[in-house]
Formats: structure tokens, C-alpha cells, sequence
């Protein structure tokens, strides 16, 4: 986990990955699997990831359903 941030009963979680290869959705379920550690409503749990090279079709495909999960590209950012 590389980010948390909170505000009442909501956190967020983020994850960074700097590499040349697209970030993968074994990174985002573990991420979800992390909000376990915290003391928080699993409903008010957001994820955001933020990759240099983008992100594979089944996590973009994952972020189209749920609300909570917030990409950010390299291109994003800048």
C-alpha cells in the first residue's frame, strides 16, 4: 500500500507501480484484500492505482463496475 488517506468512516487506498508493463488485476485484488487491515466499512472503501504504463483490459474492465476504483496513468498525472 503506498497511500491511505481517510476521512471519517471512508479511506482510501492507493497503490503506484513504475514499470514498463501494464498493472495487472492480481495488483488490485490485493489491494483489496489489504483494506482488511484497517478498521473501516468495507463499503467505504476506495481504491485508486496509479500506473506509469496503463492498465490491462480486465482492470479497466473491473473499474467500469465499481465506482470505487480510480485509475491514473502516467499520462493522467501530467
Amino acid at each position: 500500500i503506498d497511500l491511505v488517506a481517510r476521512d471519517g468512516d471512508s479511506i482510501i487506498l492507493g497503490e503506484c507501480k513504475w514499470r514498463n508493463e501494464l498493472l495487472e488485476l492480481s495488483v488490485l485484488e490485493k489491494l483489496k484484500s489489504r483494506a482488511s487491515l484497517f478498521d473501516c466499512d468495507p463499503d467505504n472503501a476506495y481504491f485508486a492505482l496509479f500506473s506509469k504504463s496503463g492498465f490491462t483490459e480486465s482492470v479497466r474492465s473491473e473499474a467500469s463496475k465499481d465506482s470505487r476504483i480510480m485509475l491514473y496513468s502516467l499520462s493522467d498525472m501530467f
